[in-house]
């Protein structure tokens, strides 16, 4: 009864849209410190599974992708049934003037439809290399890519998206500042024109992993980063790979000005199809996964808690789609337990650290909803 009352107390502060005065009042009032005891524990773990079962798949190799540096640049291009699109994809780097050794590698990840005749254009077409797979999936093809990697800097580029702007200029302000990722601006389009830029401030920065945004494409990124990283298969949400781990391996970051990449909001993709699909509970999976790889890679997690409280944010946004309270408060006991293993050490004063500190779960929602 009591949680009934306080989510309609949060509803109407949203509606009024008075969410930090009613977060005030509401958490003088309202605590519930959730137990994380074995029990409690396996209870939450034995629900998400049943809901979605955990891939527990590692981004770590047990062997190392082998390395040529025979060009500077390889683009991957993962290709699954983009019969409507990967021409213009391809044609867009092919296109580029650049003095410098750029290789397209496609992956045709299984397609049953036209794409496999429409890459049989680039057979004759030395810049290009296609490799044909049974389907793994969007994670599974990018790893093919990364198998064997024949360039210094890597670049993904989604079969849907296209490359704009001057690669030439991007590789030469790679290699000038030694940039172990240089990100360009883009612009978001779909079918009816143009609708949104998104645009980077000229920048060099040490360790600079939160200038970036959080997906793999609309970067140049050294191929020794994924020497030993792979994206980790059969979850939802893999490009959180990027943000946990490979940022953080990064000692020189740098963002420029150039638009660079054409993004298509696309209605089928996973952003816009995943609401209410069980299979969002991979948002927290791949997060418990992650934490495990960064720890057995040797990443410190003092630096990566807002990161880390971001995660939970989207983890929560996401999962809360699925409308059960029931998997909330499962996810909210798993994620406390995490905090307590990775992050307890640290001071952060931040309401939503100081909830998972306190395995407070109303807390957890309040500040969730209304901060």
């Amino acid at each position: 009864m009591l949680i009934n009352v306080f989510i309609f107390l949060i509803k109407v502060a949203r509606k009024l849209r008075i969410g930090k005065f009613a977060f005030r009042i509401l958490n003088s009032c309202f605590h519930e410190q959730v137990s994380l005891d074995k029990d409690a524990l396996e209870r939450a773990q034995n629900l998400l599974n049943k809901i979605s079962p955990d891939p527990n798949n590692s981004c770590i190799l047990p062997n190392a992708n082998q390395i040529q540096q025979a060009y500077d640049l390889q683009v991957i291009i993962p290709a699954y049934n983009a019969e409507a699109y990967i021409e213009r994809c391809v044609d867009s780097v092919l296109c580029q003037q650049t003095s410098y050794k750029v290789l397209v590698t496609v992956i045709n990840d299984g397609s049953t439809d036209n794409t496999t005749s429409i890459l049989k254009k680039y057979e004759s077409d030395d810049r290009v290399e296609v490799i044909t797979q049974e389907n793994r999936g969007f994670s599974g093809a990018r790893n093919r890519g990364l198998n064997n990697l024949k360039a210094k800097y890597i670049s993904f580029l989604d079969s849907d998206d296209e490359w704009m702007g001057d690669v030439n200029q991007l590789l030469q302000a790679a290699y000038e500042t030694d940039a172990d990722i240089i990100e360009g601006s883009y612009v978001v389009f779909n079918e009816t024109g143009d609708l949104q830029t998104v645009s980077h401030d000229d920048l060099v920065a040490e360790k600079g992993g939160s200038l970036l945004y959080g997906f793999p494409w609309g970067k140049l990124i050294k191929s020794e980063l994924f020497q030993r990283i792979c994206f980790p298969e059969l979850y939802w949400f893999e490009d959180t790979v990027m943000a946990f781990i490979i940022y953080p391996l990064c000692q020189k970051v740098v963002t420029s000005s150039i638009l660079f990449y054409r993004y298509r909001m696309n209605p089928l993709g996973i952003s816009a199809t995943s609401v209410q699909k069980p299979k969002v509970v991979d948002s927290y999976w791949i997060t418990e996964r992650l934490l495990k790889d960064r720890a057995i890679i040797g990443l410190e997690n003092g630096e990566f808690i807002e990161t880390m409280l971001g995660q939970v944010r989207m983890n929560y946004n996401r999962i809360r789609s699925l409308k059960r309270t029931d998997v909330d408060r499962a996810v909210f006991i798993l994620t406390a337990h995490l905090w307590n293993n990775y992050f307890a050490t640290y001071q952060c004063d931040a309401p939503l650290a100081k909830a998972l500190n306190e395995r407070d779960y109303l807390m957890y929602k309040l500040v969730l909803e209304l901060c």
